[in-house]
């Protein structure tokens, strides 16, 4: 947080907070850029204005601004926790999954660097809602495995379409009662990934999510029950 001198108000100050450099959120009186001023009316409050959630409040004290700015950021930047869930069974990919109830999921075809032959939607979209609206965070490939491709040649295929994944630390985790190659790694200092792999001679599971700034807080442990949920 930093505070700026008003330059129609001597003596009061606007306050910027900032996260990671980034500034989300502000809190301007009234008279701080103009005198606000109409016959004897002189504009006394506080306009507290939080750009993460859209959200904006006015107050009669700056202590008031403070205090409700404070537990907006609080309370944002925190882990989000899921109230209510719902399951979803789909058949073009199968699979099963539980997801928060104000998120939604899509389908569709993806004939990318596995070299499936296609006869229905083999990807599952996962997407959240927050106050920009809706926003995809997780996808889950189950395709066929056409090529026979061993998993080591699916990693490296991954790869080659995504250099960032790091294949030097490769971890095993069972989804659903499958053991899936894992890893995670950074992209282009702004987000953080997490890749996981499947492959014998029927088919190749690939399931993947991104978190980006803000949601690297707010929704590992979301992503972490999602997959504990999903079935085959």
């Amino acid at each position: 947080i930093d505070s700026v001198a008003c330059a129609a108000a001597a003596g009061r100050y606007s306050y910027n907070y900032y996260n990671n450099r980034e500034l989300i959120a502000n809190i301007i009186p009234g008279t701080c850029h103009y005198d606000h001023t109409e016959g004897n009316f002189i504009d006394t409050l506080y306009y507290a204005d939080f750009y993460r959630e859209y959200r904006k409040q006015t107050f009669k004290t700056k202590t008031e601004a403070m205090a409700w700015m404070n537990l907006a950021i609080t309370e944002y930047y925190k882990p989000v926790v899921i109230a209510k869930w719902k399951k979803v069974s789909q058949s073009s990919p199968a699979v099963f999954v539980s997801i928060p109830e104000p998120w939604s999921t899509k389908t569709s075809s993806y004939d990318g660097v596995f070299e499936s032959t296609l006869t229905a939607e083999n990807k599952l979209t996962v997407m959240y809602t927050d106050y920009r609206g809706s926003s995809e965070i997780m996808m889950i490939i189950r395709t066929p495995n056409t090529e026979k491709l061993s998993i080591e040649k699916v990693l490296s295929w991954t790869n080659r379409m995504n250099p960032a994944v790091d294949l030097k630390t490769i971890t095993e985790v069972s989804i659903g009662g499958k053991t899936f190659k894992s890893s995670q790694n950074s992209f282009m200092q702004a987000m953080n990934q997490w890749h996981f792999w499947y492959a014998d001679d029927q088919e190749i599971i690939y399931i993947n999510y991104n978190l980006l700034k803000d949601e690297n807080v707010r929704y590992p442990e979301v992503l972490k029950e999602i997959l504990k949920s999903i079935t085959w």
